[in-house]
């Protein structure tokens, strides 16, 4: 198994968030998990990429146990992470965030590919990016993200904030990831239009646990998006 998660439990402080979970991810799947706000996506999701520590089970890439490795670790091997909110630098330059990149998984840093896919980039490398639109900074966000090649990327809610053809264009262009390099992506998303459209697989977060996975037909009937996913 690619990446598999086997009863994983993680927190803050004594509370308790993120409880038995387990997951598994094929290579180059496109694994959605939604659930309704402040269920624990976002607190498994730093759990997943070592920013939380593990109280128990196990987190595995590839057959490698990861549970106690630090974060810049995890990243070595391959694993690119987007959180919500982006994470960008917004003192530093778009070329500065993209040089931030470079850390994550090995081999030449694919800048004329990321350009490719977000052009906006290119043209404001030397705009800081604090003074990016919303929808541009989440576009540099995934671009840093690209630029280590990697190999899994965890992506919490980049569609945030962006503007809905912002939010189309990245959609494709994660699609497209998926298909021409084999990326191995785990999005968590609140719009559900677009996560399904990208999605191979969706999962349905509550309470700390994913407790269903269930398959894009069924999330396209109203009824079953209210039981699921409704305030």
């Amino acid at each position: 198994m690619f990446f598999q998660v086997k009863e994983l439990c993680s927190g803050y402080g004594a509370i308790g968030i993120v409880m038995d979970v387990s997951l598994s991810v094929d290579k180059g799947d496109i694994c959605v998990i939604l659930g309704r706000n402040g269920v624990g996506k976002t607190t498994l999701m730093k759990t997943l990429i070592g920013s939380l520590k593990v109280r128990a089970g196990e987190i595995r890439f590839e057959g490698r146990g990861m549970e106690r490795m630090p974060t810049h670790a995890r990243a070595r091997l391959g694993i690119a992470y987007v959180p919500q909110g982006r994470g960008i630098f917004s003192d530093l330059t778009v070329e500065e965030n993209l040089r931030m990149g470079e850390g994550i998984g090995s081999g030449k840093p694919p800048y004329d590919e990321v350009f490719a896919y977000f052009p906006r980039l290119r043209e404001r490398l030397r705009q800081k990016g604090g003074t990016l639109s919303g929808g541009e900074q989440s576009q540099l966000a995934l671009g840093r993200a690209l630029i280590g090649n990697p190999r899994l990327a965890l992506l919490d809610e980049p569609s945030e904030g962006v503007q809905p053809n912002i939010v189309d264009e990245m959609g494709e262009v994660l699609a497209r990831l998926n298909r021409e390099t084999g990326l191995t992506i785990i999005l968590v998303e609140q719009n559900i239009e677009y996560a399904l459209g990208i999605a191979t697989t969706c999962r349905i977060m509550a309470k700390g646990r994913l407790v269903e996975e269930v398959g894009k037909d069924e999330l396209s009937d109203p009824e079953t998006r209210r039981r699921h996913l409704a305030i």
